[in-house]
């Protein structure tokens, strides 16, 4: 029986009428899943941008000091961690990566097994919840919608990592001028405290 090489049979029970509004609102859903990665990856390239303009320039700068000094440190600092969080989101969100198609060409979504369909393929859909008339077309539709589906689930799994890799390196990047704000406190407060010490021994 060659039907059960086709995988996810989930919406073989439905009537026709179900299968309409299924088709229409599994279309809806694909083109949204679509619209939202494509949201997520052109921010993600306007945030890897700046934070390319922001490590070059610390880099400029950086090599414009003629000597180190507590500057450069914080260059360094700019320089070294907007620069790794440029490669961590160029990795995660803004190089392509695989996403199933809502709509694959057809011969993938109409493989061989469907043109030769027999009497014992289509016992096997009625064993199975598969109440309509013994044709190919409402077979393969009921299929279709099952590979949307897979396509769709896998799309909002890929979504939802960019989405966590890039609200991470918004956090990160946010928190490199924080973390250079909080070593100027510090080492200003060492300052002070040193030479509190030296004119009050």
């Amino acid at each position: 029986m060659k039907i059960k090489n086709i995988e996810n049979d989930y919406f073989i029970s439905v009537d026709n009428e179900t299968l309409d509004l299924l088709e229409r609102q599994g279309e809806k859903c694909a083109n949204e899943v679509i619209e939202a990665n494509k949201s997520i990856r052109e921010t993600a390239f306007k945030i890897f941008n700046l934070l390319i303009l922001g490590t070059g320039g610390s880099f400029i700068l950086l090599t414009q000091t003629k000597e180190l000094n507590y500057l450069s440190f914080i260059l360094s600092i700019f320089c070294i961690g907007w620069g790794l969080i440029t490669i961590y989101i160029a990795s995660s969100c803004v190089i392509r990566k695989y996403r199933p198609l809502a709509n694959p060409h057809p011969k993938a979504v109409y493989p061989e097994v469907y043109k030769n369909l027999n009497n014992d393929d289509y016992s096997y859909f009625s064993s199975i919840g598969y109440t309509g008339e013994r044709s190919s077309l409402p077979i393969f539709r009921r299929y279709k919608l099952g590979t949307l589906q897979v396509a769709i689930d896998e799309t909002l799994e890929l979504n939802e990592k960019m989405a966590n890799s890039l609200n991470l390196a918004i956090k990160l990047s946010a928190g490199i001028p924080i973390a250079a704000c909080l070593i100027s406190l510090i080492y200003y407060l060492m300052i002070f405290i040193c030479s509190f010490l030296v004119s009050h021994p």
